[in-house]
């Protein structure tokens, strides 16, 4: 759930609410767990790739440059 509120509260630079789809949930050799792909688009445009881990406890406090993060609700 750490991700699905991570990525509620994910803006463009106008401040409007990204969508947002997973695209997958590969392995590395360098992290136990599946990590998943998420694809962020604004205003109908591509803005990145995030790569989540939806294992880890705490969610962070830190945006990808092009997008700003609202405060937890």
């Amino acid at each position: 759930m750490g991700e699905i509120a991570y990525l509620a509260v994910l803006r463009t630079e106008k401040g409007i609410k990204v969508k947002y789809k997973r695209i997958g949930s590969p392995r590395t050799a360098n992290i136990n767990h599946p990590i998943d792909i998420y694809e962020i688009r604004g205003d109908g445009e591509h803005i990145c790739k995030l790569y989540l881990c939806p294992y880890y406890k705490e969610n962070s406090a830190n945006a990808p440059q092009g997008i700003k993060l609202i405060s937890f609700e």
